[in-house]
């Protein structure tokens, strides 16, 4: 599959966090593969057909154009034919002033995008699929979304430095350690994650720890696990285990991302 993603407009900026594409040809047979949680909520377009995702072994069809929230658990999804998709993924902090919705309420769901947005996204899926190939440009894509959402609220910026403090820290810290560098309270922070994150701060971490390990396997296969595990923040293997287990559906060893071009696709930069 083709795939390609760009950093969005200065307009889309403090909404988005990546816009991309992904094309290709109807698969031979379904193969679904983990789509890994990266904390973010992605607003899907399905311009050719739909994929289907598949829970407790009962395989369903997704929406033409869905919101995905952010995920706590893999999405085992897989294309059904002709591949032809748009996916705006958002900041982990800007999905709930986008939607106008408290960020708790998109955890682990899947919702159909007129439920939240309305008749806008339907007509914005219309006019993303009147796009011919050669009009599929960044700058006419960009245009199509701006349309619908640049007169949104812009989240707070508060909440964004919240999310970079706890994913740039070695270990978990405390929530009260989190209001003091802040200069808010405890209850500040909780309120911030529940409502506009949507994630508790320990779940945010471990997201985060385990996105930058498979960064890291990506970018060199053939890494030692003990090691990434240790450069990435973990106190050993065996947790870093645990962690893929729930996140990644698998234990590391069995992951080939090189075989996967649907997991890797939703690996981040």
């Amino acid at each position: 599959m083709e795939y390609a993603e760009w950093e969005p407009s200065p307009r889309l900026a403090p909404f988005v966090r990546r816009i991309w594409t992904l094309r290709g040809a109807a698969p031979t047979v379904f193969a679904p593969e983990p789509i890994v949680p990266d904390g973010c909520v992605e607003l899907i377009f399905h311009l050719g057909d739909p994929f289907a995702q598949v829970v407790d072994n009962l395989r369903s069809m997704q929406p033409r154009a869905l919101v995905v929230g952010q995920a706590t658990a893999p999405a085992i999804v897989g294309p059904t034919g002709a591949v032809n998709v748009v996916g705006i993924r958002l900041h982990p902090w800007s999905a709930a002033s986008l939607l106008d919705v408290s960020a708790a309420v998109l955890r682990d769901r899947v919702f159909s995008m007129d439920e939240l947005i309305g008749p806008a996204a339907n007509r914005l899926w219309n006019r993303l699929g009147e796009l011919s190939s050669q009009q599929m440009s960044r700058e006419n894509i960009e245009r199509l979304i701006e349309s619908v959402f640049v007169k949104r609220v812009p989240p707070d910026p508060a909440a964004a430095a919240l999310v970079r403090y706890f994913s740039s820290q070695p270990t978990l810290p405390s929530t009260r350690l989190a209001a003091n560098n802040f200069g808010r309270t405890t209850r500040w922070v909780q309120r911030t994650f529940a409502d506009a994150i949507g994630l508790a701060p320990k779940m945010l971490v471990r997201i985060v720890r385990v996105q930058r390990v498979l960064g890291m396997v990506r970018d060199n296969p053939s890494a030692s696990w003990s090691n990434v595990a240790l450069e990435a923040g973990y106190y050993d293997q065996s947790h870093l285990i645990r962690d893929f287990r729930q996140l990644v559906g698998a234990p590391p060893t069995m992951l080939d991302l090189q075989s996967r071009s649907l997991t890797e696709t939703f690996v981040s930069s």
